[in-house]
Formats: structure tokens, C-alpha cells, sequence
């Protein structure tokens, strides 16, 4: 559609403020840190329908350069498909949908809600489905009272609630249940928790080296479970991390496939480290555990390997380009010894390959690959190499990567950041925005749960 399709959604007018709106704009006027900052605060301010008259003047500015480019090039981002579909709204829905399920409802902002109310006409079913005690994503826009305006203004309808959960155990819901009652402005709602009586235990801090490695030999404890790590901000996972790289440790967040710094190993995505490793590995020595056989080179698996060592001084002019082209074309065409005498320089070369010898490997390992080698060897040498192609047991994210998901032990830090702190002792919504991010991650655990201490005084009270 052309640029100048883009509607313009109803926006609050100023003069008709209340309380709560007023609370939004003075939180949305606060000057900008960086453009990242900028960009993010310019969605919110368009997904919660927001006057524009009343934006931060940095704010204003940058909508004035952002989107007459998206014009010039004829793009849309996310909320302009919102605005798109509220435009076209007296169409209804497209393909004539009639049964409209909305799951997450909780995190619906503004934007959103007028669209579907301006398809409610249209409609012959809409189902709602979500949790206000899990509205976690504010910062983007969404706001929890705006599945509760759904509940109160449609009294009508059918409001079912599930009322026992299928996986927190009862000490873990006595800990959830402790958190989310602290929220000021919330429509209780009661489970039971399964049957199993599970546990929560204090810990060290997570957010600490020495704490971190205490956290992780409680986690070791716990053989052949699925551990979580949590914290709030990014930045309190860095000693977690560390001390995991540093024991050989496999961890993963396959929430969050993209992060590389929570997947290391990354075993299955693309050409990650661990799998140029296998690529040296398996075709000399296979993998019994997963029948895999030994099996000859393949164009392919050479390419791949030799793509993290700096072994260019063994290679003749043009085997590189050479080889690359054989691993497009006929990647699973298998390398000959007559190939590999043709390509190299040296006896020496042919024994390294034959044997494949990680630590040999991690000596010859080109520079930018060596970190990274390193640790891949430390978990060869603790787990072995099921560890580089099977998921690991051990997770690590923050809260809102893991909404969803689940594991049998979980740690959750309480430490949060400056800002968001003081914005807490500033104001009660804000404060009730962190217990639930943390009601969110004290539930993800299926056996029990570890409150780790916080490191300073900018947390949460367990």
C-alpha cells in the first residue's frame, strides 16, 4: 500500500486526561537515553495511541526523519500493519474470519484493542485467552488493564478460568502467590497448585562470580534435571555465563536461537563453531551413541572445517576458491586422497586431519575462533560430543526471553536495574509491572525453585 494509505487511529485527545493517561504521558516524556531508545519509545507511544502533540520533542524529531524514509522507500514496520488494518477496518476482518482467537490477550496495547473492537461486528466468536498476572511487556506498549476492560465492558460473555496449574508444585505456588498478591491494581485470581509438593530454597547471588559458582554446584546436584538460570536485565547473567564457559558447561536459550552469547554451542544453527568441530570429528571417528558411523570427507564437511583454522600456509594457491565451489555444487561428493594430495603441502597437514585432535585443533584454530574453540574443547573434555549435538539441560535468559517456557529447577535473581528501581519506589504501577515479571519467572519451575539472594539494594523482597 502506498504511504499515503496509512490512517491515522484515534488518539486521546489532551483534554480529556484522566489519572492514569496523565501517569503514561509524564512516563513517555522522559528525555530519551540513545536513538535505540528513541526508536522504542516513538512504537510505544503509536501502540498505546498516544497524542502526539504531548510526545518528548526527541521523540517528535525523529518521527519526522524516520518516517518520511519509510515514504521515499514504501515500507511499513509492525505498527503500521496495526494502523493498516484499523483503516480498512470497516471491511472487516480479511478472509472474511468470523471466529477470532486471541491468545497473550494480556499483552494487547491500544492499538490493538480498537482494532479488534472494530472488528467485533464483524465477528461471531471472539475468544480472549490470558493471564493480566503475566502482562509483562509494558515496555513495548501493552497493558494488562486493557484484558480487564474486555472483561468488564462484555459482562455477557463466558469467563472461564483454568483453576489448578498443570505444572508449579506447592511450594513454588506459595512463592508465586506471595509475589503477585503485592500487586496493587489486580483482579485476584486463585489456582491450586499440582499435586507435588516441590520445593523453594534460598541460594547465593546469582549476579555474582562467587555466587554464580555457588548457584551452580546446587544445579549440578540435581542430575538429569533441566535447569533455568533467570534474571531480569541481560547484564546480571554475565558471571552465570562465565562460570559455566569456564566448567565446560553446555547451556542453550532456544527461546532466543539468534542470542549467541546464551548459545555458544549453537550445534544445530548454521556454521556455529561446535558444528565446524563436528565437521573434524565425526567423519574420522563417528558417533557411536547416535549410530552415526565413520564415514569419508565430503566437500562439504572439509569447507565447513576448515573454515575456523588458520591452516591457509598448507593449502595451495586457489584450493580455497576451489574447494568452495565443490562444497556448493557437489557438497556431499566425497574427497579423495588424491584431492587432498593435490591440495596440500604437507605430509604433516594429512596426519593432523587423520586424526583430529581437538587440542591440536584449538592450537591451529584461526584468531576470532579461539574463545570460542576454547570452550567448545572444555565440553568435549567434560561431557563428550553428544554435548555438541544434543540440546543442553541448562538455560539461561532473562525473564521475559522464557515467558512460556518451562524447566524442572529454576534460579531467579531479584536483582533489577537502576532505572527500573527507582521508577518502582516512584510509582505503584511500575512497582506491580516488576512482581509480575518475577511471578512470571518463579512459575516456569516444575519441581522447585531457587530465590537467590539479591547484591545490592536495587531488588525485589522475595
Amino acid at each position: 500500500l502506498p504511504y499515503s494509505a496509512l490512517p491515522q487511529i484515534p488518539r486521546d485527545s489532551p483534554d480529556e486526561l484522566d489519572l492514569e493517561t496523565s501517569h503514561v504521558y509524564e512516563r513517555m516524556n522522559d528525555p530519551p537515553v540513545d536513538t535505540d531508545s528513541i526508536f522504542s519509545r516513538y512504537q510505544v507511544c503509536r501502540a498505546r495511541c498516544l497524542d502526539r502533540k504531548l510526545w518528548h520533542i526527541d521523540i517528535q524529531e525523529f518521527a519526522s526523519q524516520y518516517e518520511p524514509w519509510k515514504k521515499n522507500r514504501v515500507v511499513l514496520d509492525f505498527q503500521d500493519l496495526i494502523d493498516v488494518a484499523y483503516d480498512h477496518g470497516d471491511e472487516g476482518p480479511p478472509f472474511r474470519i468470523t471466529h477470532l482467537f486471541v491468545d497473550e490477550a494480556q499483552d494487547l496495547d491500544q492499538a490493538q484493542k480498537k482494532l479488534i473492537i472494530r472488528w467485533l461486528p464483524y465477528l461471531k466468536t471472539l475468544i480472549l485467552v490470558g493471564d493480566p498476572d503475566q502482562a509483562i511487556y509494558g515496555f513495548r506498549g501493552s497493558d494488562a488493564q486493557t484484558f480487564y476492560e474486555f472483561r468488564h465492558n462484555y459482562p455477557g460473555g463466558h469467563h472461564p478460568v483454568l483453576t489448578k496449574s498443570r505444572r508449579v508444585p506447592r511450594a513454588v505456588h506459595q512463592v508465586a502467590q506471595r509475589i503477585v498478591t503485592q500487586i496493587d491494581d489486580r483482579d485476584p485470581i486463585d489456582f491450586i497448585p499440582r499435586d507435588a509438593d516441590g520445593f523453594a530454597e534460598d541460594c547465593e547471588p546469582l549476579t555474582s562470580s562467587i555466587g554464580a559458582e555457588n548457584c551452580l554446584q546446587v544445579a549440578l546436584s540435581h542430575p538429569g534435571k533441566t535447569v533455568m538460570f533467570l534474571a531480569m536485565c541481560r547484564d546480571d547473567l554475565g558471571p552465570i555465563i562465565a562460570e559455566l564457559r569456564a566448567q565446560g558447561l553446555p547451556f542453550c536459550n532456544p527461546w532466543r536461537p539468534t542470542m549467541g552469547a546464551w548459545n555458544p554451542l549453537g550445534a544445530h544453527a548454521g556454521t556455529s563453531t561446535a558444528k565446524r568441530l563436528l565437521y573434524w570429528i565425526i567423519p574420522n571417528e563417528g558417533y557411536p551413541e547416535e549410530n552415526i558411523p565413520v564415514r569419508p570427507w565430503t566437500y562439504l564437511d572439509l569447507e565447513l572445517a576448515l573454515g575456523c583454522t588458520a591452516i591457509s600456509k598448507f593449502l595451495k594457491r586457489g584450493v580455497g576458491k576451489k574447494l568452495k565451489q565443490l562444497a556448493a555444487g557437489n557438497p556431499q561428493d566425497t574427497v579423495t586422497r588424491e584431492d587432498l594430495l593435490a591440495w596440500v603441502n604437507t605430509r604433516e597437514l594429512l596426519l593432523w586431519m587423520a586424526q583430529a585432535q581437538p587440542d591440536f585443533l584449538q592450537a591451529m584454530c584461526s584468531q576470532g575462533y579461539q574463545n570460542q574453540l576454547d570452550y567448545c574443547c572444555r565440553v568435549l573434555g567434560r561431557v563428550g560430543r553428544k554435548a555438541l549435538l544434543e540440546k543442553p539441560k541448562i538455560y539461561v535468559g532473562t525473564i521475559h526471553s522464557v515467558k512460556g517456557a518451562e524447566a524442572d529447577i529454576v534460579f531467579v535473581a531479584p536483582d533489577v536495574s537502576y532505572r527500573a528501581y527507582k521508577q518502582a519506589m516512584e510509582d505503584q504501577r511500575e512497582l506491580d509491572n516488576l512482581y509480575r515479571v518475577f511471578y512470571v519467572g518463579v512459575t516456569r519451575a516444575r519441581d522447585g525453585v531457587y530465590l537467590c539472594k539479591d547484591r545490592s539494594r536495587q531488588s525485589v523482597t522475595w
